[in-house]
């Protein structure tokens, strides 16, 4: 597979106004320039938008839409892929996406996912690798060597070309999964069968029995039957006796007059209080005529026979009264004693309308009773054998052989998954991966040392078949950690890795593509000896392919002699782009 890019097109991507800005991809070793935050790097979020729904740099999605404009950023990408035309374009704010081959829409899928696993089957790289081989950043980019090993391992198998074993395990793992679904469903159905099957010898058995059985049965039923018919019987004659003594026994409670001495109480309370108000109120007045010379009665002046008159009276109004409280109290005494009596009546008369309430509604679910158990015993004496052996014989031999079948289906299920098992250890990272590493990884060990040679570094590194490293130096041959190395000599190490990423791609997993993107690789904490390494390397890769298409983006002024060069610079606030 040969992927050709020939144009990316863009507009209101982080810097760039809504001035469409393209870019062709079909020249030969380009190089675009500009000072920091001019808008350099965009190239790369750009088609990395356009091509995987992503930018490339570790910023939010949404942080890619110009911050001015907020809104309407576009992309639109075009390759060709064999004799076909492809054209991808897609935007945020609104956020859309098209791809057209050969100049027509291709219909979209249901979803983003759907659709990316479409584009990167079109274009033959995922996202991950397309950040190794494609587009190169060293700042951006996490070092491969500081990758964990599972993440080494998936672009190493891309790069082998035997991700395929991968995707075969996961494919052959959800079999595994619905086998186990499917072998569980199949083993719960073999249980209920089992118990089914139980039941059914059961019921053959009891259907025979009752055959053998049925008339004695019937006569014992009719004895317990009518035993119990004469046992309710007798409990409701009980009942209505019952009855008829409650009502008897209410007709003797009578509570009458109680209302009248409650009231007839309440009017002797009445002048009792009446009573005890004119006591109060008299012994006040004698206690102020006996003190005073004027008379609080009549406002005349008081002499003693005149104060003794006015005493007089008003003490035999409260001797009055008094006596009035007194015989009232014997009054109050015996009223309540009948009141009390007569409310101890009326308890009583509620108390047994209460127990006639219960018994009359005990009555009549007895008769109730009664009429089913009439009703049941009429049945038991109606009821006849009418069964079929035969019929529950064959049901019997029908699931019999839907257990057998059932168990048949259910051995394969688990022969298939026994064989899964052995075939997911071959597909495992210890099976047939592991045996296309061993044979694969000499090439990639002895390209990625002929680049360290290339660059000037006195080292050898090798990877085994599980992605693990070791690097030892030529001379003393001393293995020395990734991280024990300096700025310098780590970035000579990771390009190197790189570079040969993109060869052993295009060497051995048939595919190929025009486009090489390095950003910054010129810029990074590198030495004279190893830059003019590093452009050496890349003046003949370009040799080795005039087809490919290389931008390399820097703020140095190199001596590479560039096709064309393309310089970044902002106005009014916006980027653009001019050709040097």
């Amino acid at each position: 597979m040969f992927i050709e890019f020939t144009k990316l097109k863009f507009k209101n991507v982080l810097s760039y106004g809504s001035k469409e800005t393209v870019v062709d991809l079909t020249t030969g070793l380009n190089s675009i320039m500009g000072i920091n935050g001019q808008g350099k790097s965009t190239l790369l979020d750009a088609l990395s938008f356009c091509l995987f729904g992503q930018p490339y740099r570790k910023i939010k999605l949404k942080d890619l839409v110009n911050r001015v404009n907020k809104k309407n950023l576009w992309t639109q990408c075009t390759f060709r892929n064999g004799v076909h035309e492809y054209e991808i374009t897609r935007s945020l704010n609104p956020a859309k996406m098209s791809i057209k081959k050969d100049g027509n829409d291709l219909d979209l899928l249901s979803s983003k996912k759907l659709n990316q696993g479409e584009i990167d089957a079109i274009i033959g790289v995922d996202y991950k690798l397309f950040k190794q081989i494609i587009c190169l950043a060293i700042n951006y980019n996490q070092p491969f060597l500081s990758l964990s090993a599972g993440d080494k391992r998936e672009i190493i198998e891309s790069i082998f070309n035997i991700k395929i074993f991968g995707m075969m395990a996961t494919a052959l793992k959800k079999e595994q999964s619905s086998l186990k679904v499917e072998g569980k469903i199949h083993g719960n159905t073999l249980g209920l069968l089992e118990v089914n099957l139980k039941s059914l010898r059961n019921q053959v058995k009891t259907l025979e029995l009752t055959e053998q059985n049925f008339d004695a049965e019937k006569q014992l039923d009719l004895r317990k039957s009518a035993e119990i018919i004469k046992n309710h019987k007798s409990e409701i004659s009980k009942t209505k006796r019952k009855i008829t003594t409650i009502n008897k026994s209410i007709k003797t409670l009578n509570y009458d007059g109680l209302d009248e001495l409650r009231e007839e109480l309440n009017d002797i309370i009445s002048q009792d209080k009446v009573s005890a108000l004119r006591i109060k109120d008299n012994l006040s007045k004698i206690s102020s005529l006996k003190n005073e010379d004027e008379c609080p009665l009549c406002g005349n002046g008081l002499d003693e026979d005149h104060k003794a008159t006015h005493l007089e009276t008003l003490s035999d109004d409260v001797g009055f009264n008094n006596h009035n409280l007194i015989g009232n109290k014997f009054k109050i005494d015996d009223i309540n004693e009948k009141i009390k009596s007569l409310e101890t009546v009326k308890s009583n008369f509620r108390k047994a309308e209460s127990i006639l309430e219960r018994t009359a509604d005990k009555l009549e679910l007895l008769t109730n009773q009664l009429k089913v158990l009439h009703d049941d015993y009429s049945h038991i004496e109606d009821r006849s054998l009418n069964i079929d052996i035969d019929s529950a014989q064959k049901e019997l031999t029908a699931r019999m052989a839907e257990y057998q079948s059932t168990f048949k289906m259910n051995k394969l299920i688990v022969d298939d998954i026994e064989t899964n098992v052995e075939i997911l250890g071959i597909l495992s990272e210890k099976g047939i991966k592991s045996f296309f590493f061993k044979k694969l990884t000499p090439l990639l060990n002895a390209k990625v040392n002929e680049y360290l040679e290339l660059f000037g570094l006195p080292i050898i590194l090798e990877f085994d078949e599980l992605m693990e490293e070791s690097i030892t130096t030529v001379n003393r041959r001393e293995e020395t950690p990734y991280m024990g190395f300096s700025e310098g000599e780590k970035k000579r190490i990771d390009i190197s890795i790189l570079l040969s990423f993109i060869e052993i791609t295009k060497s051995i997993s048939n595919w190929n593509c025009n486009l090489l993107v390095m950003d910054e690789i010129l810029d990074t904490s590198i030495d004279k000896v190893g830059l003019d390494a590093i452009i050496t390397g890349i003046e003949k890769m370009k040799r080795h392919n005039p087809k490919l298409c290389i931008y390399i983006i820097s703020h140095k002024v190199s001596d590479i002699e560039y096709d064309q060069s393309l310089v970044i610079g902002k106005q009014n606030g916006f980027s653009n782009i001019k050709v040097g």
